[in-house]
């Protein structure tokens, strides 16, 4: 992402996220678009607004590299005593305030 808000190409930005902001103008929600193969993060209000959007990233990664296999096998397997096709059955809820949902753009 470009350090000085100056720097940033508005003309290519727009054309690329034209399908996100139109989904959150239809949609009347804040969308964050993330594109992996740039690593360039928006977010996207209903009103079409769109600035630069810094990703957090809470993983703790000297955790996660210091798992053992067996610890990784052993989360793998966790049971939630939820079965597999729960989200299939799940309901949407919408609430009062600000509704924000993520995109992630993968190529």
């Amino acid at each position: 992402m470009a350090k000085n808000i100056r720097e940033i190409d508005w003309e290519r930005v727009r054309a690329e996220l034209a399908g996100s902001i139109e989904a959150a103008k239809q949609e009347n929600i804040t969308l964050i678009h993330y594109n992996s193969t740039t690593g360039e993060a928006w977010r996207i209000r209903p009103d079409g607004e769109v600035t630069p959007y810094e990703m957090k990233n809470q993983t703790d990664w000297a955790r996660v590299n210091a798992l053992t296999e067996e610890e990784i096998e052993a989360a793998d397997t966790f049971d939630d005593g939820l079965p597999d096709d729960w989200l299939d059955h799940a309901e949407i809820l919408r609430l009062p305030g600000e509704k924000v949902a993520k995109r992630r753009e993968t190529h």
